[in-house]
């Protein structure tokens, strides 16, 4: 338990803690290119280094990044003796993917704040020792770079890079995470799964487990089958080398096939809660958006504790909860140096910022990281509020992306993005589109619905072929949104016909509310608010090309 009495020594000192992070980390970059740029061999200290240093975005540090990328030379961002591991991939808001470089330093930070959680998960769950873990993570090398380094996800990096004791424990080999087919997959998932005693889940999203379960009922007799034989009802023939390995070395198991054939047989489906009687933990996050989901839980796993995973993005970890059944965690205070710019400041050129110790409980901020991954002051645009403190350490909740953004199911869909699309596919079909709206819509799966009206979309012949056009363009700009299209966790784009006076209606209430002039308005593209399309009727379905059936919305 050293690490969580490190943890709770930091907490009492966090000022302390965190001014010794950010000297950490402007020694590892003072060197490079940007730091020497930004003046870091003269900064000494935590006030020199918020006046001089403005708050960015990605796109302020992409420039460094591609340098890097094209190059090869570690020197543009950091020391020459620090060791790249990897680039993170993430969706950024326009069309080109974020990629944040994992260096050998903010890899061992974000896999001590991983172990910290860790060591406070089993404090409180001792039973998760002796069985079986099943992570869902994405593949760590998705592409590289011209001078072979590896570009993917930083949670497949450290799902690879465990001890041996470790990997031992998982359910799943780590090669089949970089199974091509998402179907494949979670089939692979399920089957290797349903073979083992788990009890322990470990994921980002809630809607991986849900998806499994489904996957799991509903492949129920190949799966029986598959444990039985020692085989994989998938084709793994143009696979790379390690996948088929792992498959060639199944082997048969008909004393567990016949336990899956009496589940069966018992309650007529194949789901978690009867197949891993151990299950003593689930992790997932936990806030946002997310408790949609996670109500469906029972009926798959049924009460099994959740513990939030913690606030984690591709640019690293930022808290560690520690109590079940809530998404509140306090900060990491080795992970980052932390400030934070109240969110009534969101539009302000040079808002106020705040270091973690100085925030108020209740209030809602957005975080703004610098890092050993070399991003400095960067707003990640996620939206938390302060729930209380341990000792000087913030604790946190995460609440949404900034307003700017929609995030149901790991998306990320920026506005940037949507009106992008929008704009792309009305000049393609000759039209002009200039009020309009996308909405998150909740199901199973969940999606998106562009909202429109027919005098500015046209006739209604018309309309199947836009809508196809924009999800392929949406695609295409987003890599998450397509990720999660193609393995099925969103369903496709729907349409919704409203009357012109809506956005009119939208306008006046905005301008009302903020006392500001018409001139100085800025329409909504995109909102996050789930509860948005409530007031909207189902009238009319119709079908896409090569689609699932796809509902029309239209506004009475």
């Amino acid at each position: 338990m050293l690490l969580l009495r490190q943890f709770r020594q930091a907490s009492r000192r966090m000022a302390h803690c965190q001014s010794v992070v950010l000297a950490e980390i402007i020694a590892q970059q003072a060197s490079g290119e940007m730091g020497r740029a930004l003046g870091y061999p003269t900064i000494g200290d935590v006030q020199t280094f918020r006046r001089r240093v403005p708050v960015t975005t990605y796109e302020d540090v992409r420039p460094w990044i591609n340098r890097m990328r094209e190059t090869g030379d570690i020197g543009v961002m950091f020391d020459p003796s620090e060791r790249l591991l990897m680039y993170a991939m993430s969706s950024g808001s326009d069309a080109e993917p974020k990629f944040i470089p994992v260096t050998a330093e903010s890899h061992s930070r974000y896999r001590r704040g991983w172990s910290t959680w860790v060591a406070a998960a089993l404090r409180d769950h001792s039973g998760c020792l002796g069985r079986q873990v099943l992570p869902i993570v994405s593949p760590p090398v998705e592409e590289r770079t011209a001078h072979g380094v590896a570009c993917g996800s930083m949670s497949g990096l450290s799902t690879e890079t465990q001890s041996r004791f470790v990997r031992n424990i998982y359910a799943i080999p780590a090669p089949l995470y970089a199974l091509s087919n998402h179907a494949d997959k979670y089939y692979a998932l399920a089957r290797w799964g349903a073979a083992q005693s788990v009890s322990f889940l470990v994921t980002a999203n809630p809607s991986s487990f849900l998806m499994l379960a489904q996957i799991m009922d509903h492949h129920r007799e190949e799966i029986v089958r598959d444990v039985h034989d020692g085989t994989v009802s998938i084709s793994v023939a143009h696979e790379p080398a390690r996948i088929r390995a792992e498959v060639a070395a199944l082997r048969p198991d008909p004393r567990r096939a016949h336990h899956l054939e009496g589940i069966i047989e018992r309650t007529g489906h194949l789901l978690p809660k009867d197949v891993w009687t151990d299950l003593r933990l689930i992790t997932n996050w936990m806030g946002g958006t997310l408790g949609h989901y996670l109500d469906l839980y029972p009926a798959h796993y049924g009460g099994t504790p959740i513990r939030d995973i913690g606030l984690i993005a591709s640019e690293g970890r930022m808290t560690i909860p520690m109590r079940d059944g809530t998404p509140e965690g306090p900060l990491d205070p080795f992970g980052h140096f932390y400030e934070f710019i109240p969110i009534e400041e969101e539009e302000v050129d040079n808002p106020t910022t705040l270091l973690a110790h100085e925030v108020e409980v209740g209030r809602k901020y957005f975080i703004v990281l610098t890092n050993f991954s070399g991003l400095h002051r960067y707003n990640i645009h996620d939206v938390v509020e302060v729930a209380g403190f341990m000792e000087q350490c913030p604790v946190i909740r995460f609440l949404h992306k900034g307003s700017r953004f929609s995030n149901i199911t790991g998306e990320k869909l920026s506005e940037h993005q949507v009106t992008q699309a929008v704009q792309a596919v009305a000049c393609r079909c000759g039209r002009q589109i200039t009020d309009f709206m996308v909405v998150p819509v909740w199901g199973h799966p969940p999606c998106y619905a562009l909202l429109v009206s027919e005098i500015s979309l046209g006739l209604r012949e018309h309309w199947g072929a836009f809508l196809g056009d924009l999800e392929r363009e949406l695609q295409r700009l987003n890599m998450e949104y397509e990720t999660k299209r193609k393995s099925g966790r969103l369903a496709p784009l729907r349409m919704g016909m409203v009357e012109a006076s809506l956005f009119d209606d939208m306008r006046r209430e905005r301008i009302a509310t903020s006392g500001g002039r018409s001139e100085q308005y800025k329409p909504t593209y995109l909102t996050p608010d789930l509860e948005f399309h409530r007031g909207l009727e189902i009238l009319e379905e119709f079908t896409l090309e090569g689609e699932e059936q796809t509902t029309l919305l239209l506004r009475r």
